[in-house]
């Protein structure tokens, strides 16, 4: 649109010889011809352009009569105590504040609020998102608003000289996730997260690496483990075997996660554990290909250090048994976790034969005389807590009838019981062969 031929402040060249005090101007002239010229190309009408210059030329006025530079804070100030709060001053403010931390006005701040950010895509990029979009079964409102978010993602890889998905790396990701700011925590994790959705869906057809659809993932949380955040040792242990990790490159690494995390499942690890597993597999891939690696079992014990470090608990435990059942399924084939990790007999399953057959028997008629389910249950504990009982008095006897020097030996000592049972077993064990 044709503007007047005002001279607007910023337009007025500032001396180069400017006091101290009154430097900040010059970031000033240029975020408030920024914030302008931002306007002008997004079609802003009289009303909007007008407004903002207002707003900006009475901030100016103000810092500089009451002797302040520059801040948010100042800015926020000098319109809480403003007599008159002229309209649109709010989100000029935000919109310089944008160019100030981030260089450019943030989405949530844009102008018109919904931009039609899909419109301004290259056709590949459309191309790319429509397919996305294909495989989503959601309600079209949700749909609609998943478009958005990648559309604004996209454009701004544009801006950024990234045309197709072999552009994309972990420094534009990394630059985007810091600089986009939305409303709320929520708001923030909703957008991030479908934006590595929809990497990770480009990573499936080849496009780009898996890791790239992790980071924002990963970033939401606080857990991008960077190499300059480990040691000098942690470091050399890493290129040490640097070029010996490439024979199992990353993303054949990658390949292999989804198939070990099903058979995980499938032998009857917990939804819990399964989530453990997920996250210590994914964040490792994303800590090998920050850093152009591929995987190695010291690589992982690197980057379980780390895991180690950032827990208050011993949960980190839990990591370390995902790695070595994943070393097992890369030699094997598959999970073997009774070779790393035994499994604890119920306690039902430790009694010695002779019980088991009696005990069973006995629930048996118990059961055909009407007895309650409940009944039953009660009963089959306390006969097990009975045996707890017995071992123990059988030990105290035993260490009894060795001080009085005699041989004879506790009756339940002699029934065959080649299973063990609790610490009392152990110690019968033990203190009939001292005998």
């Amino acid at each position: 649109m044709a503007r007047p031929m005002e001279i607007r402040f910023f337009e007025v060249p500032l001396p180069k010889d400017l006091s101290p005090d009154l430097e900040w101007l010059r970031s000033y002239h240029h975020n408030s011809e920024q914030l302008i010229k931002y306007l002008i190309d997004h079609g802003a009408g009289n009303t909007a352009y007008y407004a903002a210059i207002k707003s900006l030329t009475l901030l100016k006025d103000h810092l500089i009569k009451t002797k302040e530079a520059y801040s948010v804070e100042n800015a926020a100030s000098w319109f809480a105590a403003a007599d008159t709060q002229e309209k649109g001053t709010v989100v000029t403010l935000h919109r310089l504040s944008d160019l100030y931390q981030y260089g450019s006005v943030q989405p949530l701040h844009a102008f018109p609020s919904a931009f039609p950010y899909y419109n301004g895509l290259s056709t590949l990029w459309q191309e790319h998102l429509d397919a996305f979009l294909a495989t989503l079964s959601k309600k079209e409102s949700s749909i609609i608003v998943t478009q958005r978010c990648i559309s604004r993602f996209l454009y701004r890889m544009q801006e950024k000289g990234i045309h197709n998905p072999q552009q994309l790396n972990f420094s534009v990701l990394e630059e985007y996730c810091n600089s986009e700011v939305h409303n709320s925590h929520n708001g923030t994790a909703r957008y991030t997260y479908v934006i590595g959705d929809f990497i990770l869906f480009l990573a499936d057809k080849n496009d780009c690496p898996h890791g790239l659809g992790w980071y924002p993932y990963f970033w939401m949380h606080g857990r991008v483990l960077l190499i300059n955040d480990l040691s000098a040792d942690q470091v050399n242990r890493i290129d040490t075997v640097r070029n010996e990790s490439l024979n199992f490159p990353s993303e054949d690494f990658a390949s292999v996660i989804p198939d070990f995390l099903k058979r995980f499942q499938e032998i009857g690890y917990s939804v819990p554990h399964c989530a453990v597993a997920k996250y210590t597999l994914y964040n490792l891939l994303l800590f090998l290909e920050m850093h152009d690696l591929g995987y190695h079992p010291d690589i992982a014990e690197v980057w379980l250090e780390d895991e180690m470090r950032r827990h208050k608990s011993q949960g980190w435990k839990q990591h370390r048994r995902v790695l070595h059942l994943f070393e097992v399924y890369t030699l094997t084939g598959d999970i073997i976790p009774q070779q790393i990790f035994r499994e604890k007999a119920l306690l039902c399953e430790r009694l010695p034969e002779w019980c088991k057959t009696e005990l069973d028997a006995f629930l048996k008629q118990k059961a055909r005389e009407g007895w309650e389910e409940s009944t039953l249950d009660m009963g089959h504990t306390n006969v097990k807590t009975t045996r707890k009982s017995y071992v123990s008095s059988s030990v105290k006897m035993l260490r009894e009838n060795m001080k009085a020097g005699t041989d004879a030996v506790p009756e339940f000592l002699e029934e065959e019981d080649s299973i063990p049972l609790w610490k009392n077993d152990q110690e019968l064990a033990r203190l009939c062969g001292v005998r």
